[in-house]
């Protein structure tokens, strides 16, 4: 787990948010964004920029519709460490399953490998 909480980190470092881009074109402030999505506070959009916070999933949303781009463009670093959970879940969820040979079992696991698959060709960028 410490591993993983150290590679977002260092996944934050390489990839930036690009939110901070998509609200200079704009011409926003950062309290201006924040206005927009519902009286979040100029220093928060500031750490969402920096990749130092976690965007709730209204910002998220708000940030999308706002920009008319999708998230994971807009919190890179965020969509990566997700990712990145999402396909060592699935490994970890595979294994449990490995042995089972039962329809259900066998459909899951057809889902796993393609997350695992999907993962592996993610790396090989």
């Amino acid at each position: 787990m410490a591993t993983l909480v150290a590679k977002r980190r260092s996944m934050a470092r390489i990839l930036p948010a690009y939110l901070h881009t998509h609200r200079k074109r704009w011409a926003l402030t950062q309290r201006e964004l924040g206005m927009l999505l519902g009286g979040i506070k100029r220093s928060t959009v500031g750490k969402y920029e920096r990749s130092t916070r976690q965007p709730s999933r209204e910002a998220l949303i708000g940030c999308e519709y706002i920009f008319s781009t999708k998230a994971e463009e807009l919190f890179s670093a965020l969509a990566g460490s997700v990712r990145a959970a999402v396909v060592l879940n699935a490994k970890t969820l595979y294994e449990t399953l490995k042995a089972k040979t039962d329809p259900r079992s066998m459909r899951k696991k057809e889902l796993l490998e393609a997350i695992i698959k999907k993962g592996e060709a993610d790396d090989d960028l």
